[in-house]
């Protein structure tokens, strides 16, 4: 999450990508990019979950509740950005730039799009927070269940 949102999604608007293509061909290739980061965040989501969940199982310790929630919002941003945010912003990006509409049609979908573009950012930093936050409980909250699984070992 943090190569895409700091290195991969600004490399398309640099300089040296609008020289190689246009900027219509930057856009689009930033969503099909995009399309497949929000495909990615919802498979760690779920495959995120599915660890808690059997490590429930497994250890017979109720997970936190605030796990939980990071985990299900993370998804719920994923799941939102790829099925709602995604095909609307493809749809005002098409509009903007073809070239049968005219100036005022293209000026409300490029500030429509602009957002979009927006609350897309911010979900996705709030994503990028909320799985720092989870990692960092999961690197300092006590792993040890009934079997002791997590406790250090002596010599």
């Amino acid at each position: 999450m943090v190569f895409f949102t700091f290195v991969v999604g600004p490399t398309f608007f640099s300089a040296e990508f609008k020289a190689l293509l246009t900027i219509p061909r930057t856009g689009a290739a930033a969503q099909i990019m995009a399309g497949h980061y929000l495909l990615l965040q919802q498979w760690c989501a779920a495959i995120a979950l599915a660890h808690l969940i059997l490590e429930w199982l497994y250890t017979g310790k109720l997970f936190p509740k605030t796990s939980l929630i990071i985990l299900v919002a993370c998804l719920g941003i994923a799941v939102a950005g790829s099925r709602l945010l995604a095909p609307r912003m493809q749809q005002l990006h098409l509009i903007k730039y073809a070239v049968q509409t005219s100036a005022q049609q293209k000026a409300e979908a490029a500030r429509s799009f602009g957002i979009l573009h927006g609350a897309a950012q911010v979900t996705n930093l709030l994503a990028l927070a909320g799985v720092l936050f989870y990692y960092w409980r999961l690197s300092n909250v006590n792993q040890g269940g009934r079997t002791g699984a997590g406790t250090r070992f002596r010599s």
